[in-house]
């Protein structure tokens, strides 16, 4: 595996061990730690409300009459994806711009009002729909195949269990 840091510079790494050397010889040791900041401005909001919605979802889906149970994940999983994906929109672009520009967080907030002058509030959730239908049908998915697969599991033991006794 070669990796290329220009086309002309003839700079290439042969692994990924020669490449960390290297980075660590060029940029110094806090570079590899540099795109830590801006993932968990993300990460962190994302996956809390994700599950914690989903979680909700649930519970509340449970307890509902004519309750359809084989639906409840999927249901549960294509909402809260949609809902954190809505409120975690702003911080997207906030952890892009920081990734890109290396910006201080004085710096950044001068970029986001800027933005915000400029276009609205409504331009702090720009890729939302792309992010939405990329995101949404992907949690309702590996709801109904996580659901597949413990029901399978489920119906397998229960076989294995009848043959044993």
């Amino acid at each position: 595996m070669r990796f290329k840091r220009k086309e002309d510079d003839g700079f290439c790494m042969l692994n990924v061990e020669d490449a960390f050397v290297k980075i660590i010889q060029i940029e110094g040791i806090k570079s590899l730690w540099s795109g830590l900041p801006p993932t968990l401005i993300m990460a962190v909001p994302t996956t809390s409300i994700y599950f914690t919605c989903y979680d909700q979802l649930c519970e509340a889906l449970k307890n509902r009459p004519g309750k359809h149970e084989e639906h409840i994940p999927v249901i549960a999983g294509s909402l809260s994806r949609f809902g954190s994906t809505t409120v975690v929109g702003p911080l997207e672009l906030i952890r892009i711009r920081m990734q890109y520009h290396k910006l201080s967080y004085k710096q950044l907030y001068l970029c986001v009002s800027t933005k915000v002058a400029a276009d609205g509030w409504l331009s702090l959730w720009g890729g939302w729909t792309s992010t939405v239908l990329r995101d949404v049908p992907f949690s309702a998915r590996v709801y109904f195949l996580c659901r597949f697969l413990l029901m399978f599991l489920y119906s397998f033991s229960v076989l294995l269990g009848n043959f044993n006794g």
